[in-house]
């Protein structure tokens, strides 16, 4: 059983996002226009940006009608694309040519770290605590700091980690993202940005 280190901070590796996107002008209008789309539950405006064989995921599922299904935007305000699209689009931004990534995580990611086994505090001062409890000692405090999943000791809500110098204990699973968790793909088609990939996994 791992034992858990009380110290007040730890050492871990920091990774906060990149925009590189953001000097791409015509990328930066485009997003600030789908963000203020998602704001506002605009299904019409999203969907007509979205390529004609958009990739929904890795089992073969492409295109616009399989996209609205797979978000129920058939229901737009019980649809969870505002959100989950909001948050990505929030964590950075990597641009290769005329294609553009979001969250920077995984392409930030160190080559020597498992994407499957690996978090990043999302959250401003992100506690890892003890104990799956929020009246339990704090372990340490992030910021954009790299986790490792602990193989186990899960609890519903929270995930049982370790730092990088061995320190262990639980973080909020709100707290955290996953390399491997949604993120999107756009590309420049003539003039125009075009959502190509909404996806998780690997």
């Amino acid at each position: 059983m791992l034992a858990f280190a009380m110290a007040a901070s730890v050492e871990a590796v920091a990774l906060p996002p990149i925009d590189q996107c953001a000097a791409n002008s015509s990328f930066r209008r485009f997003r600030g226009e789908l963000i203020r789309a998602l704001d506002r539950k605009d299904v019409r405006y999203v969907t007509g940006q979205l390529g004609l064989n958009v990739t929904n995921d890795f089992g073969g599922s492409h295109g616009r009608d399989e996209f609205i299904r797979i978000w129920k935007l058939d229901q737009p305000h019980k649809s969870k694309l505002w959100r989950e699209l909001r948050l990505v689009l929030s964590l950075g931004c990597t641009l290769d040519g005329k294609v553009a990534s979001s969250p920077s995580l995984l392409d930030q990611l160190p080559p020597d770290r498992d994407a499957f086994m690996t978090l990043l505090a999302i959250r401003p001062n992100a506690a890892v605590r003890a104990r799956p409890s929020d009246a339990s000692p704090v372990v340490a405090t992030l910021n954009w700091e790299l986790l490792t999943i602990a193989e186990n000791g899960a609890e519903e809500g929270w995930f049982p980690v370790v730092l990088r110098d061995g320190a262990a204990g639980y973080i909020r699973q709100d707290d955290v993202r996953s390399p491997l968790d949604y993120r999107v793909v756009f590309q420049k088609r003539g003039d125009r940005w075009q959502i190509t990939a909404l996806v998780a996994g690997d």
